[in-house]
């Protein structure tokens, strides 16, 4: 497990029109869409020597979120730049595996989760290793209520 920034660079929100304008970023206040947002941030990590583990996001300078992994020796001087830099941001565990690569290896390890009483809030899966194991990423939070219906 490790620590991970969820940031939101900018301000703004997406349309989901039909069409040609499906999926449409649409900007609330322009003045909040920052060229360059994420440059700025990723040098202003690297001028404090801070090691980027692993990062993604969708929307990222349009109103979405970067998702952002560091060294675990770095997330607070990490908070700091990016607190520094005016970015809203949470900070959320991360659980990695390494899964077979075999149909149902990631249905098993989702109900084992929401046996624990645990919603996912972001997933990554990546292409798999030479050795046949496919690494995955996932954030979760957790829900009052029963969680044997989550699993069914």
């Amino acid at each position: 497990m490790h620590l991970q920034y969820k940031v939101r660079l900018a301000t703004g929100e997406v349309s989901d029109g039909v069409g040609a304008q499906a999926r449409e970023a649409v900007e609330s206040d322009p003045t909040e869409a920052r060229r360059g947002a994420l440059a700025g941030l990723l040098d202003a990590l690297a001028a404090r020597d801070i090691n980027i583990r692993g990062v993604g996001g969708e929307k990222v300078e349009v109103g979405g979120h970067l998702l952002l992994a560091v060294d675990e020796d770095a997330v607070p001087l990490a908070g700091e730049v990016i607190e520094m830099r005016g970015h809203p941001h949470q900070v959320r565990r991360v659980t990695h595996w390494d899964l077979e690569d075999r149909p149902g290896a990631l249905a098993e390890k989702v109900r084992e989760l929401a046996g624990q009483g645990l919603l996912i809030d972001s997933l990554v899966v990546c292409t798999p290793n030479a050795d046949r194991t496919v690494p995955v990423q996932v954030t979760t939070i957790r829900f009052e209520g029963e969680a044997e219906s989550a699993s069914s």
